[in-house]
């Protein structure tokens, strides 16, 4: 029996392998865009807006908080891991929460989940 024919996706590629930005665009989706800076107020306020998708901006001051700009709308998130699991969490909006909020309020969950591990 041949494995490999159930593990393609639409893309033909393995499923654990994710599509290119050549095939993303043969398909007419934008590429998905990370790029790592310091996040300041000025630079939430104004960055520019994609015209379709979202870019997502990684913090260098805090491991795992992201800014993520779409064409509707700012939010901060937190990418972290716990019992093994990737999770991500909205903090809040940027036009609403200034980043030193955002951060702080990301140390809180990352404390949390700390919290919540068994000891070992």
């Amino acid at each position: 029996m041949n494995h490999n024919r159930y593990n393609r996706n639409e893309f033909g590629t393995n499923c654990v392998r994710a599509p290119n930005r050549h095939q993303l665009r043969s398909l007419g989706l934008p590429p998905a865009t990370q790029t790592t800076k310091k996040i300041t107020n000025t630079f939430a306020r104004k960055v520019g807006a994609p015209k379709t998708g979202r870019i997502e901006f990684r913090d260098t001051l805090l491991q795992g908080l992201m800014l993520r700009v779409s064409s509707s709308k700012r939010v901060y998130c937190l990418r972290h891991t716990t019992n093994g699991k990737r999770r991500i969490k909205t903090l809040g909006d940027a036009n609403l929460i200034t980043v030193e909020e955002a951060r702080s309020a990301a140390r809180e969950v990352l404390q949390r989940a700390l919290a919540a591990l068994p000891n070992s």
